[in-house]
């Protein structure tokens, strides 16, 4: 409250001060604050605050205490905003499709991603910036990016033939036998959307021998915007794109990418028509969301919209609602052929490298069964305090909600 103007004066000061004790006692005859003092130390630009008063005594009145003192004092910043960035990174694989209270889990984040902007993001102030990073099973730069030095996307393949081969029925039911397992779509799921699917195990599969029929397919790959993993050790770093640039890669769709990065941003209707498109989609390996997310606050391309004065506070805000399901191949692709936990150790490397820059990250856990995953989110967060564990649509927008109304303090430091 004292913080407003840092051209307020000494008496205007006071008086905050002195509204704001009368406010909290509410009138009371047993406590009266009322000898305010506050000092501006321009050395240390901090504004001084003591205040004296007292209470009405209850069993000390019969020993002849009528009264008791209160004291205390406190100091706070005053001065320019110090300017703060946030990156919401943000897992939207197939899973988040799921349903959830007031809709599917996509909505219930759009719900909570929009109310965070609307509360921290100030319309013609640029000291509260925000990106968002959705992502599954690769990240997306967005398709702008092409011809950027950073980056070097693969050419778009066009007409590539391959062929499908189907045995007959009755080779089948010679040689092989139908087996049927707990499957969820796309690897990426929860039981909300888990089905029984069916295969054919076969003692023997040669398409050159067996009977049956063999068709042409023709299929396009194209650059949607997806992003590989750098290979290590670049996979950690925020530079050297001149000589390890980026990998752009093609795809026979866009379901294998998220919606595009927005990159940092004062503009609130800009926030929210990303906050509002989101899509579940896709697998979930969160190291690709977590090193774009620093990068986004990053000072220099890919992403340079960061601000690199030291007073800058940046944080990183995780979210996700299930484990990885796919790990980063050496030359950085995203396979399910890579085991989940090399996944989880890149996870953990990336968590600790972006601490070690200095950003503040917070995690929310959400309806996550899966302990070890429970366990790597808290462990990513900054502090066991800014990790969140919710069980359901409600508790995931309160977390968000939480995390808001810290940011306010955040802002509040002043240099």
């Amino acid at each position: 409250h004292l913080t407003a103007n840092p051209a307020t004066t000494d008496a205007e000061l006071v008086q905050l001060a002195q509204d704001f004790f009368d406010a909290e006692t509410g009138g009371s005859n047993i406590i009266s604050m009322h000898n305010v003092v506050v000092t501006k130390n321009t050395a240390t630009a901090m504004l001084e605050v003591s205040v004296a008063g007292t209470m009405e005594t209850g069993i000390s009145h019969i020993f002849g205490r009528d009264t008791l003192p209160l004291n205390a004092g406190a100091q706070i910043g005053y001065g320019t905003v110090a300017p703060i960035e946030i990156a919401l990174v943000l897992d939207t694989s197939h899973s988040m499709s799921a349903p959830a209270t007031g809709g599917s889990r996509i909505a219930v984040l759009e719900e909570a991603v929009t109310d965070m902007i609307e509360a921290v993001v100030v319309d013609g102030r640029d000291d509260v910036k925000v990106s968002i990073v959705p992502f599954n099973t690769y990240v997306n730069v967005g398709t702008d990016k092409r011809g950027k030095p950073w980056l070097n996307v693969q050419a778009d393949i066009s007409n590539e033939t391959g062929e499908n081969c189907q045995p007959t029925q009755e080779w089948l039911n010679d040689n092989c036998r139908t087996e049927y397992y707990q499957c969820d779509e796309g690897r990426d799921g929860i039981s909300a959307v888990s089905n029984t699917c069916s295969r054919d195990v076969c003692a023997v599969w040669d398409p050159d021998t067996m009977p049956g029929t063999c068709n042409t397919i023709t299929q396009d790959f194209t650059w949607f915007g997806c992003v590989q993993s750098r290979p290590s050790p670049n996979d950690l770093l925020d530079g050297r794109y001149a000589t390890t640039p980026v990998v752009g890669i093609v795809t026979l769709s866009a379901g294998s990418c998220a919606e595009p990065i927005q990159e940092l941003s004062s503009d609130k209707n800009e926030l929210i028509r990303a906050a509002e498109t989101l899509r579940a989609n896709g697998e979930t390996y969160i190291p690709a969301g977590l090193m774009w997310g620093l990068r986004t606050l990053s000072s220099q391309a890919p992403f340079s919209e960061g601000n690199a004065a030291p007073n800058t506070r940046k944080m990183l805000v995780l979210m996700s609602d299930g484990e990885n399901t796919i790990g980063a191949t050496a030359s950085g692709e995203h396979e399910d052929t890579v085991p989940v936990q090399n996944a989880n150790w890149a996870t953990d490397d990336a968590c600790n490298f972006i601490k070690s820059q200095g950003i503040g990250i917070y995690t929310i856990a959400f309806d996550i069964s899966d302990v070890d995953t429970t366990t790597l989110l808290r462990n990513c967060a900054t502090s066991t305090d800014m990790f969140y564990e919710a069980d359901n649509a409600d508790e995931m927008k309160a977390a968000f909600e939480t995390i808001t109304n810290q940011i306010p303090r955040e802002v509040a430091l002043y240099r």
